[in-house]
């Protein structure tokens, strides 16, 4: 299910993300919590604080990057090999310059 909580800021919106957390997680409930990269181990952090460490194990803190290497794991796509700096730059700029003309700024 997919709840989306609004408000501006400091109106309590992470503090009712983390007591529903713990609603769910009290109730044996598997849970995944989806922060930004950077965003990570501030999260694991307050729930290890908020939840207390068993409760907290039931909620896995997720970074886009690491639920797609999840989801890539589970469907088997992780056994393909990633693209590396070089040759994404390579690709990057096969694709500026197939479109090189009817650019404005290159």
């Amino acid at each position: 299910m997919l709840q989306l909580i609004t408000g501006r800021s400091g109106f309590g919106k992470t503090t009712e993300v983390f007591r529903e957390l713990k609603q769910k997680a009290a109730d044996g409930v598997p849970l995944f919590l989806l922060v930004p990269e950077q965003a990570s181990y501030e999260n694991e952090r307050r729930l290890l604080t908020d939840l207390g460490p068993v409760l907290s194990q039931r909620v896995h803190v997720l970074s886009f990057t690491r639920m797609a290497e999840l989801v890539f794991k589970e469907v088997g796509a992780a056994e393909g090999k990633r693209m590396d700096s070089t040759l994404s730059l390579l690709l990057l700029s096969q694709a500026l310059h197939s479109v090189a003309d009817s650019l404005n700024l290159y």
